[in-house]
């Protein structure tokens, strides 16, 4: 059968200047008039009967014009402001290199980028890449000030510099533990430490002493590990939607018991949400339960922090 993914060197195709073209396609095939009984439209015809396998009579590629297609690239500027054009000499190229396999091709879905950038760099991309750029560094300058140095105080950063990006909130924290000085003695300390990296460890490594968590310590672990499996699973996906070089694996893991857990997801994400739900329930009451009355904005507020959150 022809290759169900295949993508051409990106960065190399733009290297070309003038006469770049890479275009990515999803081709329908099939068989060519004469060639009805080609064999191999008969095993694609047979594998895409189970719901289980790829369209294999779909192709989905990344093309470098110029180089998957020679006979098209002493023309290039012809065919990026002619989309018909394109389609036909794209259909053309591939329905001689699949005639030996007795298939003719034909472009569903035609999207193509020349050396010219698709979008305008404008000044929000500056922003975020300034932003993407200034706070690690700013990051792993504080704290590594946290850990070598006690000499700074409380005035390296004003609060509002420290909400205007969350990791900097650690560079407001580490001076007052540094003085030993209660983060949450201060009157917008509490606010400040919840975006404080230094400070949300210690959180987590710390021993919690609340009587109502200690006894929901499994329902705790079991949510932890339905969360792990629910972010395992989306992260395998990504190969899967993705263009793969080994379809097969795709299709035949449902064979393999191993692979069950993940296959069937719904189901751990069902017992995930439920246990959150709940939790999210229990801990609504204990809350309100020492509040001498109970207003409906009380439930606002709450959707408000657990969002936050």
């Amino acid at each position: 059968m022809p290759e169900l993914f295949h993508l051409d060197d990106f960065d190399r195709c733009l290297m070309l200047g003038k006469n770049a073209l890479y275009c990515t396609v999803q081709m329908q095939i099939a068989p060519i008039r004469n060639a009805s009984n080609s064999r191999v439209w008969k095993i694609i015809q047979e594998t895409i009967s189970n719901v289980k396998n790829y369209r294999h009579d779909w192709l989905r590629y990344g093309i470098c014009i110029p180089q998957s297609c020679p006979n098209m690239g002493t023309n290039i500027s012809n065919y990026i402001n002619n989309e018909t054009s394109l389609r036909n000499g794209i259909d053309q190229c591939y329905s001689s290199k699949l005639q030996k396999l007795g298939l003719t091709s034909s472009v569903m879905e035609l999207h193509c980028e020349t050396e010219k950038p698709f979008y305008e760099i404008d000044c929000y991309d500056t922003a975020v890449a300034a932003d993407d750029y200034f706070v690690p560094t700013v990051l792993f300058y504080y704290n590594f000030c946290y850990y070598y140095s006690s000499v700074y105080r409380k005035n390296v950063l004003t609060f509002g510099f420290a909400f205007l990006n969350v990791f900097i909130a650690a560079a407001y924290t580490l001076p007052l533990e540094g003085e030993g000085v209660a983060t949450k003695n201060v009157s917008d300390g509490k606010i400040v430490a919840c975006f404080s990296i230094p400070k949300n460890w210690e959180r987590l490594k710390g021993e919690n002493i609340d009587p109502n968590a200690k006894g929901l310590k499994c329902i705790n672990g079991i949510r932890f590990y339905t969360m792990l499996l629910v972010v395992m699973a989306h992260a395998c996906m990504v190969g899967f939607i993705a263009f793969a070089s080994n379809p097969k694996f795709g299709e035949t893991m449902t064979l393999d018991p191993l692979y069950m857990l993940f296959l069937n997801g719904n189901y751990s994400m069902q017992i995930f949400l439920i246990i959150s739900g709940w939790l999210l329930s229990y801990n609504f009451f204990i809350v309100f339960e020492k509040q001498a009355k109970f207003k409906p904005l009380y439930i606002l507020y709450a959707f408000i922090h657990r969002y936050i959150r």
